[in-house]
């Protein structure tokens, strides 16, 4: 397979930082030392972008920040995945009424993609972030047997949790939803994930997060005894956004919630979160997937 040339990763590296620091723009040295990329590298690839017209160069105080270019391939991006606009105004709608901050993100094997945000929050529209973060289960819930079983082999770090992740994933398919708990090994993965957000490629931050994540409590990746009864402390409750053919487009993730709550409110604010992700699913003439299982492909 062929690899990509060193130019062209450093010119996603820079758009992929700046996308995710929207509001902000940063010079050559900052983008340079964040990033990890040789100065003479990076200035070179900056002229090409800002050239092209994907960023722009403030005069005075030449500063790099994205570029009008980059809002057309935006607008033409969204005609293309209509989810992304229909789960916007849905979650913006859900985290109003309920006083939460959202993020639809989209899963695939490398990770996940922060597609949409409502509410100001830790993940901003841009950020990628390592699979290791726990984030997209409602995604991995509803692929087909084969996706599963791999998903799982490529994230389980032994027997037990294996078989503890397919239980979780049965659950959440069942549910229509997923929900973590807080808790301490969360709090440092937080704190792991701004460190990211200001240096992405860092490698110690990647490989602690790989490890913290291994030491996780199951109930902060996935509560599989949800007592309407008992008291919790969630960190997130998440839900999928369906298209034509039944599969996951994104997931609308809820954040932000109080700091203890009861099974039962937390089963209200999952059919409240469900229901939006409805209504996006019905924006894009998306489907349900068919009750039970995953079969085999």
């Amino acid at each position: 397979m062929s690899q990509s040339a060193p130019a062209s990763e450093r010119a996603i590296r820079i758009i992929g930082f700046l996308a995710a620091h929207a509001g902000e723009s940063f010079t050559l040295s900052e983008l340079s030392q964040r990033l990890d990329i040789n100065r003479a590298s990076a200035l070179r690839v900056l002229r090409s972008l800002t050239s092209a017209g994907f960023l722009e160069r403030h005069p005075r105080h030449l500063t790099y920040s994205l570029g009008m270019t980059l809002v057309a391939i935006g607008q033409a991006a969204a005609v293309r995945h209509p989810a992304v606009p229909a789960a916007q105004r849905a979650m913006e709608a859900f985290a109003d009424e309920l006083g939460v901050q959202c993020n639809a993100v989209a899963v695939d094997e490398a990770g996940t993609l922060v597609v949409g945000e409502a509410g100001h929050g830790a993940l901003t529209v841009g950020m990628r972030l390592p699979r290791v973060l726990g984030i997209g289960l409602a995604h991995w819930a509803f692929t087909d047997a084969t996706r599963r079983r791999e998903f799982i082999e490529s994230t389980a770090a032994s027997a037990r949790s294996a078989r503890f992740l397919g239980r979780a994933l049965d659950v959440i398919r069942e549910r229509g939803f997923a929900v973590a708990l807080r808790g301490e090994t969360r709090e440092r993965m937080s704190a792991l994930l701004a460190q990211l957000v200001e240096r992405p490629e860092d490698p110690a931050t990647l490989a602690a997060l790989q490890t913290i994540w291994e030491q996780a409590s199951e109930p902060e990746v996935q509560l599989i005894d949800l007592d309407r009864r008992r008291s919790y402390a969630p960190a997130h409750i998440a839900a999928p956004v369906f298209g034509a053919d039944g599969g996951v487009i994104l997931e609308i993730v809820a954040r932000r919630l109080p700091d203890r709550v009861t099974g039962r409110r937390i089963w209200e604010v999952a059919e409240r979160l469900q229901a939006a992700c409805a209504v996006a699913t019905r924006r894009v003439r998306g489907r349900m997937p068919e009750p039970g299982l995953p079969a085999e492909d």
